[in-house]
């Protein structure tokens, strides 16, 4: 099975969240109250919560801020979880990427990757 974004393959799978809002609309109802209509939707929001490992961590770090700092569309699969293949794969864009160093050890890196799917 192959998890991907862009040219990066994560040898350790990630947790993934996902997660959706409505567009709501407030709305005037007689008599002055107000409720809400469903204007639509927003993107999915996928994120990936995981852990790069080994002496290879901090160039995985930066082979995933270089897709970041290309500021364009990626094609992400998760197999893992049914989401996607290699060979059709689902476009996404790259919102945010968070690392975490912990004193001390350098061979392991906490991650937090925002992605939202391109509608």
């Amino acid at each position: 099975m192959t998890d991907k974004l862009g040219s990066f393959t994560f040898d350790d799978l990630p947790e993934y969240k996902f997660g959706m809002k409505a567009r709501l609309a407030p709305r005037k109802k007689y008599g002055g109250k107000t409720t809400h209509k469903g204007t639509g939707y927003e993107a999915m929001a996928i994120v990936l919560v995981g852990m790069l490992e080994g002496s290879g961590a901090q160039t995985d770090r930066d082979s995933l801020l270089t897709i970041l700092k290309s500021g364009s569309k990626q094609d992400f699969c998760a197999e893992s979880i049914g989401y996607g293949t290699p060979a059709s794969p689902k476009k996404v864009w790259v919102d945010g990427m968070e690392f975490t160093h912990p004193v001390g050890v350098v061979d392991q890196i906490p991650y937090t990757i925002t992605l939202v799917e391109d509608e």
